[in-house]
């Protein structure tokens, strides 16, 4: 018997393994869809707070007052007169940006551990639209924490 022979009266005794479902596309339908919609929320949580921040910008700079706290301080004030009180103008200008900043690095970074759970798996994906408004959500929530730092 020649090696050729041999070869192919082995490949003829090979059994065909059996493949089970695949789910990768699910996964990845899972995960894009999710980012799309968690970037579609978020978006309103930052620029909410960005009007705001754009507007007391517009009010000093087309009023020619030379102290842009002075006028975001009027601002804050003037929403804490709502029904909320105090607590409005930390929810709004604090709390959503915050919140867009969670959600957004969420969508992100994947945690999952091994099934025997010994390891963690860190993956950080590559967004642009969700980091550029985590980021933005940072810089809102930034921005208002520095005006409560400089208040006081």
């Amino acid at each position: 018997m020649t090696d050729r022979e041999e070869f192919d009266r082995t490949l003829e005794c090979l059994e065909l393994p059996e493949v089970g479902e695949l789910r990768h596309q699910e996964y990845v339908r899972r995960s894009i869809l999710g980012a799309k919609r968690s970037a579609a929320l978020t978006i309103w949580y930052v620029l909410i707070p960005a009007y705001v921040l754009l507007g007391a910008a517009m009010k000093a700079v087309f009023l020619g007052e030379p102290d842009l706290f002075a006028v975001f301080d009027g601002i804050v004030r003037a929403l804490a007169r709502s029904a909320l009180g105090e607590v409005f103008p930390a929810l709004l200008l604090l709390g959503l940006p915050l919140a867009a900043l969670l959600v957004n690095l969420a969508a992100l970074v994947r945690v999952s551990w091994t099934p025997d759970g010994d390891e963690w798996r860190i993956a950080v994906r590559r967004r642009p639209i969700n980091l550029l408004i985590a980021l933005l959500g940072l810089l809102a929530a930034g921005s208002y924490l520095a005006y409560l730092m400089l208040r006081v």
